[in-house]
């Protein structure tokens, strides 16, 4: 596959599955650490889930790097335009959850810093395809010292990037260029799907490693929490990886079908259920509440039960809702 054939290459209803089951895993992630800690979830088991599920938000973001972002003013108001919509939708809601109005317009921090990829797209794309155009080997050498700084800047040495943190926009740039290098280097084809679950599952273990230290010595836990960001190394692999492994998988027609209907409104899902950190995690706690109650079983089994069943009413919740704004938007185009 040429350079140029890989960049025009069409999303394929794989990569919408996986996009929704990424969003998914991701309301999963938050419903874990939004949970109503001083009524049913103050459990280690339950802590622990967010662990497995860190790699997340990065490939989400793997995704958008894989294909690469042309930026249009048409997205951009587009994807202004959902932040809209959800804030509006939060603020109806806010009354009945909270108990009082709350309005604010917020993309959430992966909102932000992906608008802020997006603004910067074209220079990063042309500048990766030039690149890539005179040779691989000054693609991967400018990459390899891209990724040798920002590894560096994660030890704890006090050298640390201004501005570099897991949550935020550095993190989701270097996602999506290392995306780009992977696609216009063509480094995928060196990868086979079991070589990608490999490293997936290595890089896992080792995150996972850092509980120790944590569990065995409290005085370190600070240290060991924020070296284990998003923009940690074994995550950022995670990220790549589980895109990786799973872009070629086939999955069942009515899988495909379905997520290809699904896809569009992820973000929108993710805008709805954070809920500008206010309304979606208060109406979280209570469905968390509300299912738990009714669960014929308690503790650890119970608990994780019910945010699962709470996530996954929430998610299919958000994407109804985001259908008519869809529904709608097409009705308005074709009057107009």
């Amino acid at each position: 596959m040429s350079i140029g054939q890989g960049v025009k290459a069409k999303r394929n209803p794989s990569i919408e599955v996986m996009r929704c089951l990424l969003m998914f895993f991701i309301v999963l992630y938050h419903g874990c650490n939004n949970k109503p800690d001083s009524v049913v979830c103050a459990n280690s088991v339950v802590k622990l889930i967010p662990w497995f599920l860190f790699f997340c938000t990065n490939s989400f973001m793997f995704i958008s790097g894989w294909f690469g972002i042309r930026f249009s003013w048409g997205r951009v108001l587009r994807f202004l335009g959902m932040g809209a919509f959800a804030a509006v939708v939060l603020g109806l809601a806010s009354k009945s959850v909270l108990g009082s109005w709350h309005w604010q317009l917020s993309l959430g921090w992966f909102g932000t810093s992906y608008l802020a990829v997006m603004l910067l797209a074209p220079i990063v794309n042309s500048g990766l395809e030039t690149l890539a155009k005179d040779s691989r080997r000054s693609l991967l050498l400018a990459w390899s010292a891209f990724a040798s700084a920002v590894f560096v800047s994660w030890l704890p040495l006090g050298l640390k990037i201004p501005g570099w943190c897991g949550h935020g926009f550095s993190t989701m740039l270097f996602i999506y260029v290392s995306a780009r290098v992977i696609r216009l280097a063509e480094l995928e084809t060196r990868i086979s799907s079991r070589m990608a679950a490999l490293i997936f599952f290595v890089a896992l273990g080792i995150h996972l490693a850092r509980l120790v230290p944590i569990v065995l010595y409290p005085s370190v836990k600070d240290l060991f929490i924020l070296t284990a960001d998003y923009d940690a190394p074994e995550v950022l692999v995670m990220g790549a990886a589980f895109f990786l492994m799973l872009y070629r998988v086939r999955f069942p027609n009515w899988l495909n079908a379905s997520c290809v209907l699904l896809a569009p409104s992820m973000f929108v899902v993710y805008l709805l259920h954070e809920g500008g950190s206010v309304v979606g995690p208060r109406f979280y706690d209570q469905l968390v509440l509300f299912l738990f109650n009714q669960m014929p079983i308690g503790g650890a089994f119970g608990c994780v039960f019910a945010i699962a069943l709470g996530a996954t009413t929430l998610f299919f919740t958000c994407c109804g809702i985001d259908a008519f704004r869809r529904i709608a938007f097409r009705m308005c185009i074709r009057k107009a």
